[in-house]
């Protein structure tokens, strides 16, 4: 339990901070993309997202009825972009051109981190 509350409060604070930059300033939604497009940015980014994967699956693949699994779709979420980016670049750039307008989707994922920030920080 105490590694599901570490993690509520690393993931619930990233995500929250992600997704408000992102809403409030949609430039940087275009740059990420732009940044995409390049080869070098797209396998280091698959990398690093393949790397926080990981070791969120391996420390936290936790499958309840309850917030903790939160934190274990998050790391699975991150070890298949990772796989997605240095396997399929093409498909990866499609979907991020797909999402350069994804106010909904950052809704959603802001909404989720602060549930996972409260979890972690006051429950």
């Amino acid at each position: 339990m105490e590694l599901s509350l570490y993690l509520a409060k690393v993931w619930g604070l990233f995500i929250v901070i992600i997704t408000f930059s992102m809403m409030i300033n949609k430039k940087q939604i275009a740059k990420m993309y732009h940044l995409a497009k390049e080869e070098g940015m797209l396998i280091l980014m698959g990398m690093l997202s393949l790397v926080v994967g990981i070791l969120s699956v391996l420390s936290h693949n936790i499958w309840v009825s309850s917030w903790p699994t939160i934190i274990t779709i998050f790391g699975w979420l991150a070890l298949l972009k990772g796989l997605m980016f240095l396997f399929f670049p093409d498909a990866a750039r499609r979907q991020l051109a797909r999402c350069k307008s994804g106010t909904v989707l950052m809704l959603i994922g802001f909404l989720l981190g602060l549930y996972l920030v409260y979890v972690g920080f006051l429950a």
